[in-house]
């Protein structure tokens, strides 16, 4: 796990290469797959108080990878949207630690990738049960402790 949690970003935009931290690189993901999200919907979804994701928003603005946007449906709100550094940066990155994992697991028998894609996907599925029945954090509000809409797989090929 250790080594999966440091991320460089790859690309040409201002952090391109720079180490980001591994929740800015999941506010990164989330927003490009799922579009503009308001900083509230960021902290429920990632079960954190709003301080602590204003905060980790901030930097993603500052290095240029995320800017905020008017929100159409409430235009005294504001969603976090990816700045064409940040679509791309996020998009070369993926791209490589994809690549890099299906370098590893390709030099592995099938039997071996099979064995490691079940119980991968059971270890991910205990860890959610866990995390799903973890209290929210002391003082809390509703927003920041909503349930998490349901995870997706994430497919390597």
């Amino acid at each position: 796990m250790r080594r999966t949690q440091k991320v460089h970003l790859h690309g040409r935009g201002p952090d391109g290469g720079r180490p980001l931290e591994r929740s800015g690189y999941a506010i990164l993901g989330l927003i490009y797959d799922r579009g503009p999200q308001r900083p509230g919907e960021l902290a429920s979804y990632f079960r954190l108080y709003a301080s602590t994701i204003s905060r980790q928003v901030a930097h993603l603005e500052r290095a240029g990878l995320a800017t905020r946007v008017p929100d159409p449906e409430d235009r005294r709100a504001c969603r976090m949207t990816l700045t064409a550094a940040g679509e791309e940066s996020l998009v070369a990155t993926r791209a490589r630690r994809r690549e890099a994992v299906r370098g590893i697991l390709g030099s592995w028998p099938s039997k071996d990738q099979e064995d490691f894609a079940r119980l991968l996907g059971k270890f991910n599925r205990d860890m959610a049960e866990l995390e799903d029945a973890t209290p929210a954090p002391p003082g809390s509000t509703t927003a920041e402790t909503a349930p998490r809409p349901p995870r997706r797989g994430v497919r390597i090929q």
